[in-house]
């Protein structure tokens, strides 16, 4: 891959990635994360169609295809991260407290460490948790994103 080449696909992970993070980020249409990081997959394939875009002169490998779109999902995940972090670490333990304890209202049998995992030093480490699995899980759904839209470009061309 030579310079222009690099630089169009990173071009294009920003872009694909940053679309996906700002979808991740607003109410209602984040739930469609809950599918499998759907808004990943869609960055990851809108990576994909823009550098195939940006080099029609040359045929994408399915490796770089999967390339981009990981590194979409990372890029979605890692915005996406971001701003659920700063959101959180804005909220006092006394509020999570007051979480904890509606939740106890609504789930009477919820156990007391669910309760305790929502203070402290504790939510941290279980945001970390949390934000490692969303990255996983967002690096397979970009590379999915990027796979399926290389394969439906190659569809178009055949046509």
């Amino acid at each position: 891959m030579n310079g222009s080449e690099s630089r169009s696909m990173w071009k294009s992970i920003l872009i694909g990635g940053t679309a996906a993070g700002i979808l991740s980020i607003i109410p209602i249409l984040n739930l469609l994360n809950l599918f499998f990081m759907m808004w990943m997959a869609v960055g990851g394939g809108l990576s994909v169609y823009l550098l195939m875009r940006e080099n029609r002169s040359k045929t994408l490998k399915t490796t770089e295809a999967l390339l981009t779109g990981a590194l979409s999902g990372v890029w979605g995940c890692t915005i996406f991260g971001a701003f659920v972090y700063t959101a959180l670490s804005r909220i006092s333990p006394e509020k999570f407290a007051k979480a904890a304890s509606l939740l106890r209202t609504f789930f009477p049998d919820i156990e007391e460490e669910v309760a305790t995992l929502l203070q402290g030093s504790n939510l941290k480490a279980f945001f970390l948790l949390l934000f490692a699995l969303m990255m996983f899980i967002s690096i397979i759904s970009g590379a999915l994103g990027g796979i399926i839209s290389k394969s439906f470009s190659l569809k178009e061309q055949d046509e």
